[in-house]
């Protein structure tokens, strides 16, 4: 059973943490920016997903498609598929598969056995939007 969901907003790279100093200690924290982004996340997929957290191995694909800019040349602007600016995607994934943990669609994110990434500009005209598709895994020893 493959599951596709579609969040509705603008790809972003999951920041590092922060720390805040309290008396003699260091206190880590997540930065607001990428907090708000998994929660507003986790709504749209927990909107979707209606059943327990997915407890096996499996396979996730995540294709963060950004907003094309107003300062692309014309040309690029209406052929240019492959996006090579920032955020990275490695940073995106992390905070997709967060986003997945926080709405329970997945137990964990070590179940997560095969992952594919893609980055690409979104249509001409069309927002900026990250789509997860999660399937389980057979291991068949």
């Amino acid at each position: 059973m493959k599951w596709t969901c579609t969040i509705p907003l603008e790809p972003m790279g999951k920041q590092r943490p922060r720390l805040a100093k309290a008396g003699k200690f260091a206190r880590a924290y997540t930065p607001p920016k990428t907090a708000q982004w998994e929660k507003d996340a986790a709504i749209v997929l927990r909107a979707h997903w209606r059943r327990p957290p997915m407890e096996g191995a499996v396979r996730v694909t995540i294709r963060a498609y950004r907003k094309r800019s107003q300062y692309m040349s014309a040309k690029c602007r209406q052929h240019l598929t492959v996006c090579t600016s920032k955020p990275d995607i490695d940073n995106v994934c992390k905070i997709a598969l967060d986003s997945l943990v926080k709405a329970r669609v997945l137990a964990d994110d070590n179940l997560v056995v095969e992952l594919v990434a893609l980055k690409r500009w979104a249509e001409p005209g069309q927002p900026g939007r990250v789509e997860v598709e999660v399937s389980p895994v057979v291991d068949l020893c």
